[in-house]
């Protein structure tokens, strides 16, 4: 019996065991910490009280034997007195029936047989005792393994459900991420529009673009003055001619319904597309009053050729005017009061 005791006992021991190591392993959970906690501590008072008990019935059990055995020699000393007794009461006991030494057997018998029913009975209230705690340690383990079962799958739920968590606020956190940087770059955008671009426009783009026309401009007329030194450009003037030109509103000449301009081809520098640069031609060895002298012919001769526009009808005037101008045909067209002035000099 109290070997079986025993195994049992180890058996809650080995139990115990296992839900310490299964409390340990659900200590790693923070939400079920102090639950798991209140759980061993409970778990472990029942052990103590379980311990407590099954300790206090083996000292039961181990007194009733003592008992038990004082009893049985207290009986064995009484049945050596008896014995004596019965030496010295010889002569009496001889005068003794059979009936009263089988009477006196059967009292014998019957109250060694109680003392083993007494004996029998306590290790039975023992059994009973341990097989009563052995019960309500399984109905406790059950329970726990039932919480602990439920405490699983909420541990499993709650794992799922950290999961959903921690990947919506990854997309959270990417979305407020790119509204922070759209905003960021909103307000960067307003603040140079609204208080650097003013500023660094006339301090320092403007400035730039001024001094890149300026640039250019020097060097287109540099380029001119040099080119216009190769040849010379005539040109016949009307009578009707002024010294302005109408100009559009982008800033672009346009030609008087009135002026005649004469175009003259000009002789091309520099490489081009036929073949390397060609040195320039050497103006041929006239004196300077015959070239001025031909100049002159050309201006009379022109100005015989033509005729005055004012003079002309208003009907030819407007015919003129209406008729189209040939767009592809391309000509040098100069002022030529600006190209008197320039022979002049």
């Amino acid at each position: 019996m109290s070997l079986s005791l025993t195994r049992r006992l180890q058996s809650l021991q080995a139990a115990h065991k296992a839900t310490l190591a299964l409390i340990e392993q659900l200590q790693s959970f923070d939400p079920e910490r102090e639950h798991s906690a209140d759980l061993e501590a409970r778990l472990t008072e029942d052990l103590k009280a379980a311990r407590g008990r099954f300790r206090r019935a083996q000292l039961q059990a181990k007194k009733r034997a003592d008992d038990a055995k004082r009893k049985e020699r207290e009986a064995l000393f009484r049945r050596k007195d008896s014995g004596s007794r019965r030496a010295t009461q010889a002569p009496v006991r001889e005068r003794l029936t059979a009936d009263e030494l089988a009477r006196n057997a059967s009292d014998d018998v019957t109250r060694a047989l109680r003392r083993t029913h007494d004996l029998l009975s306590a290790n039975l209230a023992q059994s009973q005792f341990a097989q009563q705690t052995l019960d309500e340690s399984q109905s406790a383990l059950k329970t726990l393994s039932e919480s602990y079962g439920g405490t699983t799958d909420l541990l499993k739920a709650s794992r799922g459900l950290v999961g959903q968590l921690v990947r919506s606020n990854k997309s959270d956190s990417w979305y407020l991420q790119t509204a922070f940087y759209l905003m960021a770059i909103t307000i960067a955008w307003l603040v140079f529009r609204r208080w650097l671009y003013g500023p660094l426009w006339w301090l320092v783009f403007l400035p730039l673009k001024l001094g890149w026309k300026g640039t250019a401009l020097l060097i287109g007329s540099g380029g001119a003055g040099a080119g216009g030194r190769g040849g010379v450009i005539v040109a016949t003037p009307s009578a009707a001619a002024t010294t302005t030109r109408p100009t559009t509103r982008s800033g672009f000449p346009v030609n008087a319904p009135g002026v005649v301009f004469k175009s003259m081809a000009l002789p091309a520098k520099g490489a081009g597309w036929g073949g390397p640069a060609q040195p320039p031609l050497q103006p041929p060895s006239v004196s300077v009053e015959t070239m001025v002298d031909k100049v002159g012919k050309m201006l009379d001769e022109a100005q015989t050729a033509t005729f005055d526009i004012n003079n002309l009808g208003d009907e030819e005037r407007r015919q003129q005017e209406e008729q189209p101008r040939n767009s592809l045909k391309r000509m040098m067209e100069i002022d030529t009061n600006r190209d008197r002035r320039k022979d002049e000099l």
